[in-house]
């Protein structure tokens, strides 16, 4: 009995539905395997079909090659034992006749020619691949140049007398036959047979697909129906209905599913009746206070992202795991975690993608480690794995394999949207009770060993040792002290060539980030460089000499002993007390470039610059002018006494390659000039 009820089904009956897209249908499968399957059918066939005729004329080539040389060895003879093979060569001539023979060749006893011939362009080889020894055909393959041949040897024996009947067994081998049989003709024949088999299975195939494509599409259009009709269902709409097209089982699920949907119909009103009783009151009241029930546990306990223990559960249980350690007498190992240049993920897809991403690796930790293991995220990008329960014999075993299945969990790339990154981590490893016996300490001493994983070069593990507490201190009160370095302005860059006025040499390049460090400072770079000192000149500013003139004079004398030269920069923009001046153990003063701007233009500047320099001269001093971009500028310094000079005109900064190739320049100019004073005034001009 048919049933209709509801509306049938079209397209705008169809409700949105989260189903995963399809992407390799039905219709496309079974296409697939049948025209797959007659394919593979055709092929075979063909194969055995071609593999059969192969064989075949192989065998046939064989035993005409056979019987050819054995009618050439009775015509021989005779020929052989009388020394006259004038008779063999009719023979001979009249296989041209036959396409399949490529060459003949009649041996005598010593296997020497006595005469041969070749055929259609074939070569005769020098030599028998093998021959009889008895009474036996030897059938063998030869090759010669690039064709192939199948050759048969024959023995040829003495002709049988009249007065003396002998088998021909046990008369004497006076010769052989040496015949190639060529597979020209058969590979011309394979070729035709091949070419007309795919010809057949071509238009099979062509035909095979035609009908599968009419039959499986009309197979699968009720399929699809009912497909749609499902997916009208789930999405709450009931009074669906299917046409039934066919009476074999796809209409018998047709109207299964029909009435299924009726049925459904006709609950779906108890079913809303029932919602609204006080049954559900109760029950969604008891729900809710579930949730916050178990809510306000997992804020307590959990993370909240990634639903780990969080570092307050972490601390519990680790004592917890500790306490057991000490009664079994087990060790502990604890794997502290730090995903390297995560920033770089938020900072490029987002923080949603952030947590998506922390979200799947804490997944995949939680399935690398054993049942037995905590995995706890303390923060940010930072987890913790806590070992329990190692045997202290195996437990650097244990510790590397669940190391290793941490780190090649995250070798596969995550997916986030349409972003595949891939990470990598630094772990560090410590101990109980090998490092410490506090849990507290346990985690902070695998903090330290993680950092020395990354310092490392990252994507690398690293396990705690004595010294790298000591390492990590040391680094710290050196971060200390340069932020409050860069905060006293106790840095400062220098990067430029200078040349000695005179001569117009190079003799010095400013090229250093300099740290003017009461405690480090100079002394180290000295000591780290393996310089001597005097290659070291030093510039301090007048602004520092201003602040703290006492302590300044102590430092400058100190660097003095050591060899240090020192310069005065940026001299005569500051107020010093030349008293301050003279007692400096200085070796230079640096006129500053507001001056040498000002020369021959401003006659105030070019008076505090002669007096600079007649004042630097006086004590005995160095002077140096910075900021030369012209020549009048240099000619005016040179012509008062001014020693050494840098700017512009000379070279601007350059890198450390660059700078190495205008020294090595200077040098070579200098060597064949000898004296240049006047090479920046060319420069200058050109």
């Amino acid at each position: 009995m048919k049933v209709r009820f509801g509306t049938r089904l079209d397209g705008e009956t169809l409700s949105s539905l989260n189903a995963p897209p399809i992407r390799l249908g039905l219709l496309t499968k079974l296409n697939l395997l049948s025209v797959g399957l007659i394919v593979a059918t055709a092929l075979g066939v063909s194969a055995l079909l071609v593999g059969g005729q192969i064989q075949d004329e192989q065998e046939r080539l064989k035993a005409q090659g056979i019987a050819t040389a054995g009618m050439l060895a009775e015509v021989a003879d005779n020929a052989i034992s009388s020394g006259d093979i004038a008779g063999v060569v009719p023979v001979l001539d009249g296989l041209a006749a036959d396409p399949d023979v490529a060459y003949v060749a009649v041996l005598d006893k010593q296997r020497k020619a006595l005469i041969a011939r070749s055929y259609a362009g074939a070569a005769i080889p020098g030599a028998p691949v093998a021959l009889p020894v008895a009474d036996e055909s030897v059938v063998a393959a030869q090759k010669s140049g690039d064709r192939q041949y199948v050759e048969i040897g024959v023995p040829v024996h003495m002709p049988p007398r009249m007065s003396d009947p002998v088998s021909r067994a046990d008369r004497p081998v006076i010769g052989y036959i040496q015949l190639g049989m060529s597979f020209d003709r058969t590979r011309a024949q394979l070729r035709s047979y091949l070419i007309g088999a795919l010809s057949v299975v071509v238009a099979l195939v062509v035909v095979a697909i035609v009908f599968t494509l009419l039959f499986t599409r009309r197979l699968i259009a009720p399929i699809r129906q009912l497909m749609r009709a499902a997916r009208a269902v789930g999405a709450g709409k009931l009074d669906v209905y299917v046409a039934a097209r066919s009476s074999d089982e796809l209409g018998l699920l047709t109207h299964t599913f029909n009435h299924m949907t009726q049925r459904l119909a006709e609950s779906q009103s108890q079913v809303a009746t029932y919602q609204r009783t006080l049954e559900d009151k109760v029950a969604q009241r008891t729900k809710e206070l579930e949730i916050a029930t178990a809510q306000a546990y997992k804020l307590a306990q959990h993370d909240i992202l990634t639903g780990l223990p969080n570092r307050v559960l972490l601390n519990q249980r680790l004592k917890q795991i500790v306490a057991q350690a000490a009664r079994d007498g087990h060790q502990v190992a604890c794997l502290f975690l730090d995903f390297d240049h995560f920033k770089r993920i938020n900072d490029t897809l987002g923080h949603d993608a952030g947590d998506q991403l922390l979200q799947a690796v804490a997944q995949r930790l939680a399935s690398a480690v054993r049942e037995s293991d905590t995995v706890a995220r303390l923060g940010g990008d930072e987890f913790v794995v806590v070992l329990p329960g190692l045997d202290p014999s195996k437990t650097t075993f244990e510790i590397m394999a669940v190391l290793n299945r941490v780190r090649e969990s995250f070798l596969a790339p995550f997916r986030l949207a349409d972003q595949t990154p891939t990470l990598t981590c630094s772990v560090g490893v410590s101990l109980y009770p090998v490092d410490s016996t506090d849990p507290g300490s346990i985690i902070k001493q695998a903090d330290t060993a993680m950092y020395a994983a990354k310092e490392a070069g990252r994507n690398a593990y690293r396990f705690y040792t004595a010294d790298m507490n000591a390492r990590v201190q040391a680094r710290l009160q050196l971060e200390t002290d340069m932020r409050r370095g860069l905060m006293d302005d106790e840095f400062f860059l220098v990067y430029q060539p200078l040349i000695e006025m005179g001569s117009g040499r190079a003799c010095g390049v400013e090229a250093l980030l300099r740290w003017r460090d009461p405690e480090r400072g100079v002394e180290e770079a000295l000591r780290t460089s393996g310089l001597p000192a005097r290659y070291l000149d030093l510039e301090i500013t007048e602004s520092v000499i201003i602040t703290h003139p006492e302590k300044a004079v102590a430092t400058l004398i100190k660097l003095k002993q050591m060899g240090v030269s020192i310069t005065v920069d940026d001299f005569g923009t500051g107020y010093s007390s030349l008293s301050y001046l003279a007692r400096l153990p200085i070796q230079a003063v640096k006129i500053d470039q507001r001056f040498v701007h000002g020369l021959e233009q401003n006659k105030n500047d070019e008076a505090i610059t002669q007096a600079i320099i007649a004042l630097s001269h006086s004590l005995g001093l160095r002077t140096i002018a910075e900021g030369v971009e012209t020549v009048a500028q240099f000619e005016y310094l040179k012509s008062h006494g001014c020693e050494e000079a840098q700017g512009y005109l000379i070279a601007r900064p350059m890198e450390e390659p660059e700078l190495r190739a205008w020294w090595k320049m200077q040098d070579e100019e200098n060597r064949i000039v000898f004296r240049q004073s006047d090479m920046w005034r060319r420069d200058a001009g050109s």
